[in-house]
């Protein structure tokens, strides 16, 4: 869709084409965003017709390009973004399918004797019994970090928490600092209201801390402060946008330093997704082997334990 748009094509002459796609979600996709698509429906619109598949981060993205008149550039964004994330659940799929293995046939085996001595219920209860501790381990893990992401989407002390993390936060401030300064990069070159740029990439950048940062800023330069000093007393946004803010306003090219802010920024998520991708299966085959070994080390325990009462 992005070259389609920057070589001058209308979103609905190129939804069209994607709904002629091979691949059938394709096509259910583009058929759903052309369906309730009017002569007035903007590109925000097409976007909020499958909010199953656009966040509404992705939409104030979508449609803070289109009123800048940069909608390529939006969409060029999120494309990186997305492959950024369908590269790491690949390799995580890959990465994690031995460890995985080694979880269920380590239950298996460990089973075994107790299938000979107790029989096939106690064989079953066993291995769901080993298995369930790690799918509800994962499944809590899973739901607290989900949990405090949407937290962090509304509360900034909620997302100040967030950004603090070790590893998470970093990739957090990555992800949101990229959003926020590539949509300021374009409404800014525009030369639209920068209030309106920094209330709108802020809400696009899914970071309630930047928000209200915003809001304070905007206020503060209303009432007569400088824009680098209004943000950067907020204390809401990292120090590099703090200081791109300072050096835009003091050269008049603030869209130049968002835009290299952005670049800077997409390169840290992508370097910390690649990370994720490498250790995060190397720490769940570590958990796993850890466990194995305990499961072992208990059996064979219990086991010289019933030898030891029967001897003499």
């Amino acid at each position: 869709m992005r070259e389609l748009v920057r070589s001058g094509q209308s979103i609905p002459f190129a939804l069209q084409l994607k709904a002629n796609a091979r691949s059938g979600a394709i096509r259910k996709v583009a058929a759903a965003m052309l369906g309730g698509a009017t002569a007035e429906t903007g590109a925000e619109e097409y976007f909020a017709a499958v909010p199953s598949v656009f966040s509404a981060m992705d939409r104030e993205i979508v449609q803070g390009g289109h009123s800048a008149g940069r909608l390529e550039n939006a969409m060029g964004y999120l494309s990186d973004y997305y492959g950024s994330l369908a590269k790491t659940r690949r390799h995580l799929i890959v990465n994690t399918a031995y460890p995985i293995f080694l979880l269920h046939f380590g239950a298996l085996c460990l089973a075994i004797p107790i299938y000979v001595s107790d029989g096939p219920a106690a064989f079953v209860q066993s291995i769901v019994w080993f298995l369930g501790v790690f799918y509800a381990a994962f499944a809590a893990i899973g739901m607290v970090f989900f949990a405090a992401v949407r937290a962090a989407r509304v509360n900034s002390s909620a997302d100040q928490m967030l950004q603090s993390l070790p590893a998470i936060g970093g990739a957090r401030v990555a992800l949101i600092g990229s959003r926020f300064c590539m949509l300021m990069g374009i409404m800014v070159k525009t030369g639209g209201s920068i209030f309106s740029a920094m209330k709108r990439s802020a809400s696009a950048s899914g970071s309630a801390l930047f928000q209200r940062g915003a809001a304070q800023a905007v206020l503060a330069v209303q009432g007569g402060e400088g824009l680098g000093v209004a943000v950067t007393r907020t204390k809401a946004f990292p120090e590099p946008i703090d200081r791109a803010f300072q050096i835009g306003e003091a050269s008049g090219r603030l869209d130049e330093e968002m835009e290299r802010q952005a670049g800077r920024y997409n390169e840290q998520f992508q370097t910390r997704l690649e990370i994720l991708s490498t250790w995060l299966p190397k720490m769940i085959y570590l958990a796993i082997a850890i466990a194995l070994g305990f499961k072992i080390v208990a059996f064979y325990a219990s086991y010289y334990g019933v030898v030891n009462s029967l001897m003499p």
